[in-house]
């Protein structure tokens, strides 16, 4: 099992977009996004390399967890960073 860890990053960039959810569409939608990610992360713990590597920057790994949610993380020895989720309805660049 490896440990995962959240970066400030991620951290921020999560609350911002949950925050979003919760501001724009029903509490129900939030908490499906959220329960989606917890179990992203659960996989996470016991497959480092669940995901792809992202298209431009193949160091680190990237999950699409909705239609509107990525999680970007990196593998750091035996733990796993979340680097940052995006909204994928913005520009970024992976």
């Amino acid at each position: 099992m490896f440990q995962v860890y959240w970066s400030p990053d991620a951290k921020d960039s999560y609350a911002e977009i949950l925050r979003s959810v919760m501001d724009n569409f029903p509490l129900d939608t939030a908490l499906k996004m959220d329960e989606k990610v917890e179990r992203l992360i659960s996989l996470l713990e016991n497959n480092q390399q669940l995901c792809p590597p992202a298209k431009n920057f193949p160091e680190v790994r990237k999950c699409v967890v909705t239609k509107q949610l990525s999680l970007v993380y990196r593998i750091v020895g035996n733990d796993i960073e979340l680097v940052v989720f995006l909204d994928n309805r913005m520009r970024h660049p992976f």
